[in-house]
């Protein structure tokens, strides 16, 4: 799991009390190890080992951490100084840290600082961009980033959590050798395929050093198989506190869960060292029924081994059936793909694996097939990304979409069903209540109450429909409140010429 959030100018004094503390601590016996520098551009400014409170605060107002020479502007006004971005590990895979031997314990928090050193190679790659011109209007590649890495092994309720913040501070070097602002926007777009990546090298990390089995990948996710539901369920209590509160209040969303976490946020527990902590974790699980013994028994269950080619061939086969990457949306990007695969490995695998392998599926002749998406309200026309050779090329999230030859000769099907009835004058709506309908709807999305909103006389591919299929591709397209694009695979079924198909 992954969450990303902004560090803002004037909020410093929480991570700088936590690298002070984190000194303090550690070196008498007690509390988190202390930060780490990490990242390319980092490692390229000769910044590496433990961060200090001078060093941090220089990085974020834009200067080397050692030297204080100038990298980038002063920040001023209400600019993000960095991006906390906060790896957490499963459940299980906190309970095998806490509960385990010395040895156990080390190829935990080592698997975990792997994975983590490896999302972040991907966000490196992908997703360290700044920007160029008038308006900020060209996009260029960065030369990585400058992060500081703080592992934390508690929630705020004392319970084992594995979780490692990575600080991203706002800087890049740009191909022209300035130093400025990263484009957060490609950080948030590629932030949920790196968690999944991450979860995946976990896994792998895992499966090799302990051969530990996994269970069933759920949103990127899976626990070690032979820990218990109702273990983990004993060792959440921070969760169960945020659940209470929501339940007091018959809310439910994500916000009000984010509302009900600041809420009932206490403060961590400070000064207790590993011994004190170990021994307490080791009480609570032989009260819930798990001894060291069954714990014994959950290591070396599995053995690691590389991906097959049969393995492959099978994951490129789902994804591109009917219930893979177009069961539910009509068109997929690159990062979809990468989510895909990581969910259909539980043992899990290496970042340029899973990378290879989405390449080729992207590649694969007879089973994918291109599209282009230009939505002006995303993105201005002037987002490019230049290359080191000179070459832009456009640097929209999304502009590089894909859909299965299946799904489109699905819509030429349907199409040309609408063609050979063209005749018959069944459910045909007035041209001129047609236009009426679309023109309202032009460049904003219709509430969930409101039932959806018609889309422009467009296929799937992105292409106008042809001419004598006009009204009927503009009126078999529904965008339903949610989101969802009826019309497409099983569900085709349900919409008819001039009706309004659901999404339940």
């Amino acid at each position: 799991m992954l969450n990303i959030g902004k560090l803002l100018r004037g909020k410093e004094r929480y991570y700088l009390d936590k690298v002070a503390r984190s000194q303090e601590e550690y070196y008498t016996g007690a509390g988190e190890a202390p930060g780490q520098w990490a990242g390319t551009a980092a490692a390229e400014l000769d910044i590496a080992g433990e961060v200090s409170e001078d060093g941090l605060l220089r990085v974020l107002n834009g200067a080397h951490p050692d030297t204080a020479a100038r990298l980038g502007g002063s920040p001023h006004g209400e600019r993000v100084l960095a991006f906390d971005l906060t790896f957490r590990a499963p459940k299980s895979v906190s309970l095998l840290y806490a509960l385990g031997g010395p040895q156990v314990s080390a190829a935990v928090r080592e698997a975990n600082a792997k994975a983590v050193a490896a999302a972040l190679g991907y966000l490196e790659q992908h997703a360290a961009i700044a920007r160029r011109g008038h308006g900020g209007e060209q996009l260029v590649r960065g030369n990585g980033f400058i992060a500081a890495l703080f592992q934390h092994r508690t929630s705020r309720a004392g319970d084992p959590l594995l979780h490692i913040h990575a600080l991203i501070a706002n800087l890049t070097r740009g191909p022209d050798g300035r130093w400025t602002a990263l484009d957060g926007r490609a950080l948030y777009a590629h932030a949920k395929t790196a968690g999944y990546l991450y979860q995946a090298v976990l896994r792998h990390e895992l499966t090799s050093t302990l051969e530990v089995a996994w269970g069933a990948v759920r949103n990127g996710v899976a626990d070690v198989a032979g820990i218990p539901r109702k273990l983990i369920e004993a060792f959440s209590r921070r969760r169960q506190q945020i659940t209470r509160r929501l339940a007091e209040r018959g809310e439910h969303s994500a916000k009000s869960a984010q509302t009900a976490a600041l809420d009932t946020r206490g403060p961590k527990e400070h000064g207790v060292s590993e011994q004190t902590l170990r021994g307490r974790w080791r009480q609570h699980a032989e009260a819930a029924g798990f001894t060291t013994r069954d714990l014994d028994a959950v290591v070396g269950q599995a053995t690691a081994r590389p991906l097959a080619a049969a393995d492959s061939d099978r994951i490129i086969a789902q994804l591109a059936g009917s219930e893979g990457l177009t069961r539910e949306a009509s068109t997929f990007c690159r990062r979809d793909v990468l989510r895909a695969i990581c969910e259909q490995l539980p043992a899990g695998a290496e970042v340029a694996e899973i990378e290879d392998l989405a390449d080729r599926f992207l590649r694969a002749e007879g089973l994918v097939i291109p599209v282009t998406y230009v939505d002006e309200d995303l993105a201005p026309v002037g987002d490019t990304i230049r290359r080191a050779d000179g070459r832009a090329v456009s640097a929209r999230v999304d502009t590089n979409r894909y859909s299965t030859h299946d799904l489109v000769a699905l819509e030429a099907s349907v199409i040309a069903a609408a063609e050979r009835r063209q005749g018959v004058g069944a459910g045909i709506v007035p041209e001129q209540i047609l236009t009426a309908v679309l023109d309202s709807h032009v460049g904003r999305r219709t509430p969930k109450a409101a039932g959806g909103t018609w889309l422009e006389n467009r296929t799937v591919s992105g292409q106008a429909a042809a001419p004598g299929a006009a009204q009927r591709s503009r009126v078999r397209w529904w965008v339903c409140g949610c989101g969802w694009l009826a019309g497409v695979r099983r569900r085709v079924a349900r919409v008819g010429v001039g009706g309004r198909p659901s999404c339940r």
